[in-house]
C-alpha cells in the first residue's frame, strides 16, 4: 500500500513542517512518479539535505511525501514494501534505487 499522503513540493516551507522522527519517504518526479524510496532516523534532516544535494537523482525530485514509523526494523520493512510495490507497478525499482534493503540484521 503506498504512502497515503499527498505529494508536497520540495521547498524549505514544506520541509520545515516535517518532524525530526523515524520514517520512510518517497521522492517524486514532476510527473508524480516515484523516483526514490528511502528511510531515515530523522526525516526532517534527510529531506532538508535534498535541497542542497547535487546528486542527479535528487535534482529530478520535485515532490515528497512521508510516513512516520516506530522502530527501525518496522521502518526497514515498510521501505522494502514500498520498493516492492513500486517495482510491481512500474516494472522495475524507482530509477534512483538500486536494491531492496535486507532487514534481517535489524
Amino acid at each position: 500500500m503506498p504512502i497515503k499522503k499527498r505529494w508536497l513540493e520540495i521547498n524549505q516551507k514544506n520541509i520545515k513542517s516535517v518532524p525530526k522522527s523515524l520514517g520512510v519517504y518517497e521522492l517524486g518526479s514532476r510527473f508524480g512518479n516515484v523516483i526514490y524510496v528511502g528511510r531515515s532516523r530523522n526525516l526532517w534532516e534527510r529531506l532538508n539535505s535534498i535541497l542542497t544535494n547535487e546528486d542527479p537523482c535528487f535534482l529530478k525530485a520535485c515532490f515528497f511525501r512521508y510516513e512516520l514509523i516506530s522502530g527501525e526494523r518496522n521502518c526497514c520493512l515498510r521501505e522494502k514494501e514500498l520498493l516492492i510495490e513500486c517495482a510491481h507497478q512500474q516494472g522495475k525499482l524507482p530509477i534512483c534505487n538500486n536494491k531492496v534493503p535486507n532487514c534481517k540484521e535489524l
